[in-house]
């Protein structure tokens, strides 16, 4: 399997797992919420996205394998098929059309499906954090801050948070994860596909959804100490 997707499980997987050990990535946690609305709602949203994740990852898995599989056997077989409409294939056309197909799974699943969950995931997570911004604001928990206008939408609406002092290097550290993120949705958009496959070898899936995860479980918290002070 492609690096990228490595780890993704099905929520179920929380739910049964004792040892903490076998989670694929530390903050990759589908049920960290302590209680407090609306982070029991962004958890089941993402929760729900997770599942999107993993079902979309086995399916093309196995479509990935299925074709791995016709090629290897044709290259043992050298099978000469008749196609409706067409007539006989010799061995060495079969053998180059499944190839064909399988390189135009591989670049759909690795590259454009990776990108567009990135993008799928990237936001859901500006558009929740928007949502914990405005929401802040006005119950007076922050105050609106002074960003320059290329500030980018998730950096002003994390960095606004950082008010407080608390959980700050662990901020810093999701704002600078979300910057590489932020690259493959603009790599993808202008269609630059070596600098795109590199970004995705760079990151995981599961890695994107653990962090969105952290990070509401550190503003959850932030919410929680500014509540009894």
């Amino acid at each position: 399997m492609n690096k990228f997707f490595e780890g993704v499980v099905s929520a179920e997987y929380f739910y049964l797992c004792i040892d903490d050990s076998n989670i694929p990535y530390p903050e990759y946690n589908l049920f960290a919420s302590q209680g407090i609305y609306p982070f029991v709602k962004y958890e089941k949203e993402l929760g729900l996205i997770n599942e999107y994740c993993f079902t979309i990852t086995k399916t093309f898995s196995k479509q990935l394998e299925d074709a791995e599989q016709k090629l290897k056997i044709q290259k043992i077989e050298k099978i000469e098929p008749f196609a409706e409409g067409y007539g006989y294939f010799t061995s060495y056309e079969y053998e180059e059309s499944l190839q064909g197909i399988l390189w135009d799974r591989q670049w759909l699943f690795e590259i454009v499906t990776a990108a567009q969950l990135v993008m799928l995931l990237s936001s859901f997570f500006e558009t929740k954090a928007r949502e914990i911004y405005e929401w802040f604001i006005k119950d007076k928990i922050i105050e609106i801050g002074a960003f320059d206008k290329k500030t980018a939408k998730i950096d002003m609406y994390l960095k606004s948070l950082q008010t407080k002092n608390c959980h700050l290097d662990k901020l810093d550290d999701i704002i600078s994860f979300f910057r590489q993120v932020r690259k493959v949705r603009n790599l993808f958009v202008h269609e630059q596909w070596d600098d795109l496959t590199r970004h995705l070898s760079e990151i995981k899936l599961c890695e994107i959804i653990g962090r969105i995860s952290a990070a509401f479980y550190i503003i959850e918290d932030i919410y929680i100490k500014n509540r009894q002070n």
